[in-house]
């Protein structure tokens, strides 16, 4: 990803390397930069790491805010312009691995306003030392400039763009699947929980997973004091199994029979393919 060049012109200067990107889940990442065609620089380094953990793909962005001292605090929004709940993690600290081969396009805005929580994403309406980057394909760094325009018209996450047009007449909520999900469980949106699952401590749900034969799943759901989140644990696995869902797909989940602590779902299966 390309620093803007006007933010490196005022704080280029003061950019150690590695710089740690800080996110509202209290993970930190460590990516590396490089220097390219003169002034422009890249995250290099780890960026790709941080990409896939968080399912980045075409139609998302980010709003960084330096903080100085080559730190800055990350926000990500998805296509809707939505800010996403971030997934859990294993380490609170991620250090940079391997090398980055995917730059995007960023712009830098001014903003002095504190870091923006959970709302529809308005960059440009805000001051102070912003960098928005939006996410997109891209090669090598020295071609980026040469080989934008051919980019341009890359194809994005197709899960992500059949997922944004479902409508349903339930009230329904949908999760592009980070590595988390496919492994451990699923997080719901707190925005989503709160109104229809206020209060809920344990519970339990039926899943009519959409696909073949409209097989009913039995799962359990739990909330976090810890992540002040409702999850689907026991019983999500099985189903991320049984239909091979892979880190960038997306589900919808349509609630058909809400009852004190007992729920049912319509689970559509959207592919990253």
């Amino acid at each position: 990803m390309m620093i803007p060049r006007s933010f490196v012109k005022r704080y280029g200067e003061e950019l150690l390397n590695p710089v740690m990107l800080k996110l509202p889940n209290g993970a930190k990442w460590e990516v590396h930069w490089t220097k390219c065609d003169h002034d422009d620089i890249y995250f290099e380094k780890g960026w790709e790491n941080f990409a896939k953990h968080y399912s980045l793909s075409n139609g998302h962005f980010l709003v960084f805010r330096y903080e100085g001292g080559s730190q800055f605090q990350v926000l990500i929004f998805d296509g809707s312009a939505l800010e996403i709940d971030y997934p859990t993690s294993n380490s609170s600290t991620h250090h940079a691995e391997g090398t980055n081969t995917s730059h995007e396009d960023v712009e830098e805005i001014d903003d002095d306003s504190p870091l923006p929580r959970k709302q529809k994403a308005n960059p440009g309406a805000r001051r102070g030392r912003w960098v928005n980057g939006k996410i997109g394909s891209r090669n090598e760094c020295n071609r980026y400039r040469r080989k934008k325009k051919a980019h341009e018209g890359n194809e994005g996450n197709k899960a992500s763009e059949r997922a944004n047009m479902f409508k349903s007449n339930h009230p329904f909520f949908t999760r592009h699947l980070f590595q988390s999900y496919i492994q451990h469980y699923l997080v719901l949106p707190t925005t989503f929980s709160r109104k229809y699952m206020k209060g809920l401590e344990e519970g339990s749900a039926s899943l009519v997973v959409r696909e073949g034969m409209n097989k009913t799943w039995r799962v359990r759901l739990k909330y976090s004091e810890t992540n002040n989140r409702i999850s689907i644990n026991t019983g999500w696995i099985s189903i991320v199994q049984e239909y091979n869902l892979k880190q960038g797909d997306v589900c919808a989940f349509e609630m058909t029979h809400s009852h004190d602590t007992d729920f049912a779902f319509n689970v559509t299966i959207f592919r990253n393919t």
